[in-house]
């Protein structure tokens, strides 16, 4: 008898388990950001003749520099999200032997950004939080 009872549940746990959702999906996966950030209107703001000071202030510490080649920066930008495939941005700034910018190549291309309306944005939005809270009412 008990050994009917073993076999059936056991049975029944196995048919329950054989009916689950595969796991790789059902475990929350978090969004991964790796390397430099790489905006669209920050490279749209790179020129040709810009230093190296100049570059770096713009986009920050380069992710490579070719140790054998001091003369070609990379700039890469990888996002995971949850499941779904990697996004890859690479920008490559190529210098002269003056220390300016000669070229840069950006993977993919740009979309177009109208610079100008993301500055008034973001003047409307540091004019908004200049603004004093609720709760800073004793200043």
């Amino acid at each position: 008898m008990k050994l009917k009872i073993v076999l059936l549940s056991s049975l029944f746990a196995l048919g329950i388990t054989a009916c689950s959702t595969p796991l790789e999906k059902l475990v929350y996966r978090i969004d991964v950001p790796q390397g430099n950030y790489i905006d669209a209107a920050l490279v749209q703001k790179l020129q040709k003749g810009m230093t190296e000071e100049q570059v770096q202030y713009l986009l920050g510490t380069p992710l490579l520099v070719d140790p054998f080649n001091n003369a070609s920066w990379v700039y890469v930008q990888r996002i995971q999200k949850g499941y779904e495939t990697p996004i890859e941005k690479k920008l490559i700034v190529h210098f002269n032997p003056q220390r300016t910018v000669e070229s840069f190549n950006y993977s993919p291309d740009l979309p177009p950004v109208d610079v100008e309306k993301i500055e008034v944005e973001q003047a409307q939005t540091e004019a908004e939080t200049s603004e004093k809270s609720w709760w800073q009412f004793w200043k």
